[in-house]
């Protein structure tokens, strides 16, 4: 029989190849007929066909190439769920080079007879390719310069920059202290792996990161824990959370760790992961983790990030 969190990945991802093939009529499948949804890109709607109308005429010509999910997080209790996501894309016009994007989906979910259903859905656009990042390795800090020469959706706005790193249009749809997964359902499910569990660890290390939701931090790592965060530094596990705190105030809301685990070892006490994270933007590099299982526990003994743009 297949479990709540896996036929709630399913369904959303229904969701996305009926906007990315133009089937808008699979997201019924999806959602219930009147969910409130925000969209950074085009802002709240309190109807699904209205949606699927405005998710249509959103895309301005361009043809999506591919759309891509990762980092799904899912926590269930009884006929409520909530779930948080990446997406990726590339959309092109034939005549201008690809328009390349990533944002955040958090999702509520309900349970009908029909099957889970979305009551919520929140989208933020975060990153796109229609920056330039620079480094500057003086002052430690990203920066960005607007580049006209590729495709841009019109309507696509990305959320506002807090720190003025780049002149965002919205402001963000998506609260993390209270929506997170983690926060609104905070009990693990019964049934995760172990592979489920290092999975989980690192995601919710990005959406604390992405969304600035360091709350989220202070329980994934051990006592004693060691980071090093590229050119950043080494750091323990205290300094290390001060200092992702710090660097996501000056690079704003820019940049998603959209992950692909490449390896993953682990016995019944220790594992060992490597992470991809590639984006439009800032976040492009790897992890390598290390992780202890306490306690029917997994968090992170070590956490190193090598970026590839540097």
């Amino acid at each position: 029989m297949k479990n709540d969190r896996l036929e709630i990945y399913e369904r959303l991802q229904t969701f996305i190849e009926a906007w990315e093939n133009g089937d808008m009529d699979r997201i019924d499948e999806t959602m219930l007929e009147a969910p409130f949804t925000n969209f950074s890109i085009f802002g709240p709607v309190y109807s699904r066909e209205i949606l699927k109308y405005r998710l249509r005429d959103s895309c301005k010509g361009a043809v999506p190439s591919r759309f891509r999910l990762t980092n799904p997080v899912c926590r269930v209790q009884g006929d409520h769920a909530q779930q948080s996501a990446v997406l990726s894309g590339v959309f092109a016009d034939g005549s201008r080079e690809d328009y390349l994007f990533c944002g955040m989906f958090v999702n509520s979910w309900v349970r009908t007879e029909k099957g889970w259903k979305i009551s919520r859905l929140d989208f933020d656009l975060m990153d796109d390719n229609t920056a330039v990042i620079t480094f500057d390795k003086k002052k430690r800090i990203h920066k960005t310069k607007h580049w006209e020469g590729g495709l841009a959706l019109p309507e696509w706005n990305l959320i506002a920059d807090e720190a003025e790193v780049y002149d965002g249009c919205c402001l963000p749809s998506i609260c993390g202290e209270l929506q997170a997964p983690w926060i609104v359902i905070p009990e693990d499910p019964k049934d995760m792996t172990d592979e489920e569990a290092i999975r989980d660890l690192f995601y919710r290390y990005a959406f604390a990161v992405d969304l600035r939701t360091v709350s989220l931090l202070t329980d994934i790592f051990v006592d004693g824990a060691a980071m090093k965060l590229s050119t950043y530094g080494e750091f323990g596990r205290e300094k290390g959370i001060q200092s992702l705190r710090w660097l996501k105030s000056k690079l704003g809301p820019r940049g998603l760790h959209a992950a692909d685990f490449t390896h993953i070892r682990m016995d019944d006490k220790f594992a060992e992961a490597v992470v991809k994270c590639d984006s439009p933007g800032i976040v492009n590099g790897t992890f390598e983790l290390c992780a202890l299982k306490e306690c029917g526990v997994w968090r992170l003994l070590s956490l190193t990030y090598i970026d590839f743009q540097l």
